[in-house]
């Protein structure tokens, strides 16, 4: 299956999953966080 990927860091890891035999077409959750330098950037 083709794709269109960005031409970034995020189009990386997709290429990446694909590489490996990842069907990117498959509904999941995704689960991420962020993280500030200190607790005022946080707010």
């Amino acid at each position: 299956m083709q794709y269109d990927l960005p031409d970034d860091v995020n189009g990386d890891v997709l290429r990446r999953l694909v590489a490996e035999g990842d069907n990117l077409s498959v509904p999941r959750t995704i689960d991420f966080q962020i993280i500030f330098p200190d607790e005022k950037s946080a707010t």
